[in-house]
C-alpha cells in the first residue's frame, strides 16, 4: 500500500474506534498514522538534504585510455538512509568496466545501490574505456530513497554534466607528404635567419638585441612599454587542410568506419605539420554539436593550436550534408598568405575534381590525399594524388604510408 493510502486507513480507525472507547481499533489506526507520516516524510523530505556529483579524472583522452569517472554522495542530516539507488546517464557508444552497468536502449545507466549514515559522505568511482572518437556527455544523476518499511520511494533528479572528448588516433606518417616546400625544393624548416617584410605575425615586448627599426611605436605608446614587431619567415609556407567528412554519393550513406580512418589520417597529418613547425588552417566539410556553420580552425600553429584542430575533430558528428565542393571554395576566399590547399577525402567526385581546377586556375597548389579502401576511379593527372597504402580498420594500421599514385 501507498503511504497516504496508509495514512488515511489510520485516521479512518482512529475516528471509528475512539467515540466507541475501542482501543483494540484506534490504537493500530493510530500505528497506521504514524507509520504512512514517517514514510512520507522519510521519502520526500530527505532528499533535500542528499546532495550528488560527479567528476572525470581527465575530460580529453585518446582512443582506448581508460578516464575514472567519480561519484561523491553526501547525507548531511541526522537521519540515515538504508536503500539510496544512484543512476547515472552514460554513452552507449562507450565501455564500462565493473558492475551496474544497464542497457536501456541509446543510452546506458550505470546504477548502484548503498547504504548511506547520518553524516556520511562517500565516494564511488568506475573506469570508462574511451573505444572512439568523439564527444560524450555524462549525465544527469537520478537518486531514488525508500523509507525502513519499504511502504514509499522517493526520487530526485540532480542536472549536472561532465564532457569528455576522445580525440582521434595519432600514427606515423611514412612515405612523400605534400607539404610545404622552399624555393629551392626541399622541405621547408623552421627558421628566422631569413624573414618576410611584409608578413607581420604579431608584437612582443622589446630585447636590447633587436634592431630599433622593428620598434612597434603605437604599441610602445598604447602601454608604455616598448614592443617589437615579430615577422614570419621567408621559407616556411601556411597550409590549408581540407577534411571531407563524407564518405558516399548521399549523407545517409556514411561507412563510420571509413570516416574514423579519414580523420585518424588527417589527425596524424595535422599533427606532423605541427611537429614540423608550419602554420596550418583546418576546414571540415561536416559540423560539430551545436553549430550552424561547417567546423574550421583559422590559421595557426603551436600545440595549443593543435589542441583546438584535435578538439574540433573530437566534437564532429558522423554525418554531413554540406559538400566537400563548398569547403574548398571557402577555404580559398579565406585571407592567408598560402597557396597551397591539401585535400584529405576517401572519396572524389567529378565535382570535387573540378572545383580543384578551379583553385589551380587561380594559382593555388592544390593535392589530394586519397583515404578510400579502393583505388579511385576517377584521377586528374594535373592533380598530385597520394594513395594510403595501409589495409584494415582505423584502430589496426600501425602507421600510415602515403605513395603518389603514377609514380
Amino acid at each position: 500500500m501507498r503511504p497516504k493510502s496508509i495514512t488515511f486507513l489510520g485516521i479512518f480507525l482512529v475516528l471509528v474506534g475512539l467515540p466507541f472507547g475501542q482501543p483494540i481499533i484506534f490504537i493500530p489506526g493510530i500505528i497506521l498514522v504514524l507509520l504512512g507520516v514517517v514514510s512520507l516524510f522519510w521519502a520526500h523530505h530527505l532528499l533535500n538534504r542528499v546532495s550528488c556529483r560527479i567528476y572525470l579524472q581527465t575530460h580529453r583522452a585518446k582512443p582506448w585510455d581508460r578516464v575514472t569517472m567519480h561519484l561523491e554522495i553526501e547525507n548531511d542530516q541526522p537521519f540515515p538512509l538504508p536503500w539510496l539507488k544512484v543512476s547515472i546517464k552514460c554513452p552507449k557508444e562507450l565501455e564500462y568496466a565493473g558492475r551496474g552497468i544497464k542497457d536501456i536502449g541509446k543510452h546506458v545507466l550505470y546504477e548502484q545501490v548503498i547504504t548511506v549514515g547520518w553524516f556520511e559522505r562517500i565516494s564511488q568511482r568506475f573506469d570508462i574505456i574511451c573505444t572512439g572518437r568523439g564527444e560524450y556527455f555524462f549525465g544527469p544523476v537520478i537518486i531514488r530513497i525508500a523509507d525502513p518499511f519499504g511502504f514509499a520511494e522517493g526520487k530526485k533528479t540532480i542536472h549536472v554534466q561532465e564532457r569528455l572528448l576522445v580525440y582521434p588516433r595519432l600514427v606515423e606518417l611514412q612515405g612523400k607528404l605534400p607539404l610545404a616546400v622552399t624555393p629551392f625544393g626541399k622541405q621547408g624548416t623552421f627558421s628566422w635567419i631569413f624573414e618576410d617584410p611584409s608578413r607581420f605575425r604579431g608584437i612582443r615586448e622589446y630585447v636590447p638585441s633587436d634592431p630599433f627599426s622593428r620598434i612597434e611605436w603605437k604599441a610602445t605608446a598604447r602601454t608604455g612599454k616598448l614592443h617589437t614587431r615579430v615577422l614570419e619567415a621567408s621559407f616556411v609556407s601556411d597550409l590549408k587542410i581540407i577534411v571531407n567528412i563524407s564518405t558516399g554519393k548521399h549523407s545517409w550513406s556514411l561507412d563510420r568506419s571509413l570516416l574514423e580512418k579519414n580523420l585518424v589520417t588527417a589527425a596524424s597529418i595535422i599533427h606532423h605539420c605541427n611537429e614540423s613547425k608550419y602554420r596550418y588552417a583546418v576546414f571540415f566539410a561536416g559540423y560539430i554539436r551545436g553549430m550552424r556553420n561547417p567546423a574550421a580552425v583559422k590559421m595557426g600553429s603551436g600545440s595549443a593550436h593543435l589542441r583546438r584542430c584535435l578538439e574540433t575533430m573530437a566534437r564532429l558528428v558522423p554525418f554531413s550534408t554540406v559538400r566537400c565542393e563548398e569547403i574548398i571554395a571557402k577555404a580559398r576566399r579565406q585571407e592567408y598568405f598560402t597557396k597551397k590547399l591539401v585535400l584529405i577525402t576517401s572519396i572524389i567526385t567529378e565535382k570535387i575534381l573540378s572545383q580543384l581546377r578551379r583553385e589551380k586556375k587561380q594559382g593555388f597548389a592544390v593535392s589530394i590525399i586519397y583515404t578510400g579502401q579502393e583505388l579511385p576511379q576517377k584521377i586528374d593527372p594535373s592533380i598530385p594524388l597520394y594513395a594510403m597504402q595501409e589495409g584494415g580498420g582505423w584502430d589496426e594500421v600501425p602507421q600510415i604510408t602515403l605513395a603518389e599514385l603514377g609514380n
